[in-house]
């Protein structure tokens, strides 16, 4: 082999590992015949300096004197989450709190008709594999429509509830336990100050929960109480300016205060009001009032430290005739489509409340979750709808995405059946999960996995 066919074919080596990072501009024919050791009429200096370097580098390569790597590979998105199915029905009554695996707890509670008793059960849905396995530990007390929420050193709160044979707030319940994923079961902690149902937790900086509204055998309570994790109790610390009986909101803002809008009155009426409590002084402060009243809507903290107010009902109720994803309402109000709040609002802490778009579709019992890039996805509900001569309640099967930049409502990726009162995490790929919810005395067990897919027609 001649020097100049051996120095092609190691340059034809080295650019077929190296790629394009071996490929600068320089005069191929003019540092082969330097190989060979023919004349130049040029300056060497000049015209060789750049390509000898880059010549002397590849041929040591070639020849394994120096060793030059490939940049480390992309990683490949994590994979999406399975979907599957929960063990049990999972609809108005149940509870989710994520674990610091990323598996989610889930707690049902399950009650067969007035007069009969609760029980309840738990099992733990793993992301990773889509299976769920029962817990095996049984929950201390029986209850229904409980809140719970994970601790900061991986334990799970179970508050309140209601504990049968009713589902009155006479039948609420001031029980608390606590699961502890190490063993797998459920232990006792300190009881509520007050038994009550349709209550907020609110997991604050210093790792203690604030209990806040609800209602209990003595009717609405505005007093809140704090569970102290180091203790296991909890204590009376102060009231809320206004009772709120259930459907209000409660979100940890970054500086620790926890702002509570919304909601419903003592006598069922959705309310405007709302107010912050401060751990610092345990004090709460007005805190405007919102443009449109609203109760069981969702409130989600945004990375600015805003919160979007989304959705919600305004009216005091409605009776249908019988189950399914599209009910015929029952002596609907007049105004009963309108009562589904499409308006959205945002709080901020110098401005108040301000209007922040509008939905396609006014809805209660959605999720909101918050998404990687800033966005909000809102997810399923109910809503009421007018159509060929009669009013029904409808379950949603759709999903609209809020944007920060244009503070608006664009449609997203429907989902595969309708839901509402559903559990929906965000996921590190930036799908949505979503758990259980229905339709009116209609629970699932499916467990699905969302994901931004703007529809064809939008």
């Amino acid at each position: 082999m001649t020097g100049y066919e051996d120095f092609e074919t190691r340059l034809e080596q080295a650019l077929r590992r190296y790629g394009d990072r071996a490929l600068v501009p320089f005069d191929a024919d003019l540092i082969a015949e330097r190989a060979m050791g023919a004349p130049s009429s040029r300056p060497a200096w000049r015209a060789l300096l750049v390509p000898a370097l880059l010549l002397a580098l590849l041929m040591a390569a070639t020849a394994g004197i120096i060793t030059l790597t490939q940049p480390a590979p992309t990683p490949e998105p994590s994979p999406p989450a399975p979907e599957g199915l929960l063990g049990n029905p999972a609809g108005q009554g149940h509870a989710t709190a994520v674990l610091g695996d990323g598996r989610v707890l889930v707690i049902h509670g399950s009650w067969t008709g007035m007069g009969q008793s609760v029980h309840s059960t738990a099992e733990i849905w793993n992301p990773a594999s889509g299976t769920s396995t029962a817990v095996a530990g049984e929950m201390t007390t029986d209850r229904l429509q409980a809140s719970a929420v994970t601790l900061q050193d991986g334990r799970v709160l179970v508050v309140g509830g209601f504990g049968g044979p009713y589902a009155y707030a006479s039948s609420a319940v001031a029980a608390a336990e606590l699961w502890d994923p190490a063993t797998g079961r459920f232990s006792p902690t300190g009881d509520l100050t007050q038994a009550r149902v349709n209550h907020l937790l609110s997991l604050l900086p210093d790792g203690r929960v604030l209990v806040t509204g609800g209602a209990g055998p003595e009717g609405v309570i505005a007093e809140t109480e704090i569970y102290d994790p180091a203790t296991g109790r909890f204590s009376a610390t102060g009231s809320l300016l206004t009772p709120r009986a259930a459907g209000h909101s409660a979100t940890v803002l970054g500086d620790g205060r926890v702002l509570v809008a919304g909601g419903r009155s003592t006598d069922g009426a959705a309310l405007t009001t709302a107010e912050t409590w401060d751990p610092r002084s345990a004090t709460v402060q007005p805190a405007g009032d919102l443009a449109f009243a609203r109760a069981d809507h969702t409130a989600t903290l945004l990375p600015d430290g805003r919160v979007l107010l989304v959705g919600g009902y305004t009216g005091t109720g409605y009776q249908t005739d019988g189950t399914g994803s599209r009910q015929n309402v029952i002596n609907p109000d007049p105004d009963f489509v309108g009562q589904f709040v499409a308006e959205a609002e945002i709080w901020d802490s110098s401005a108040g409340f301000e209007a922040a778009g509008t939905l396609t579709t006014g809805r209660t019992g959605h999720s909101a979750t918050a998404l990687d890039d800033g966005r909000v996805a809102i997810i399923g509900g109910v809503t009421g709808l007018e159509q060929e001569g009669g009013i029904y309640l409808e379950t949603l099967d759709s999903v609209e995405i809020w944007d920060a930049a244009t503070e608006a409502f664009r449609g997203g990726q429907d989902l595969t059946e309708p839901r509402a009162e559903h559990s929906a995490i965000a996921m590190a790929d930036g799908s949505v999960l979503i758990l259980g919810g229905g339709s009116v005395l209609e629970e699932l067990t499916s467990v699905v996995v969302w994901r931004d897919q703007p529809n064809s027609d939008d």
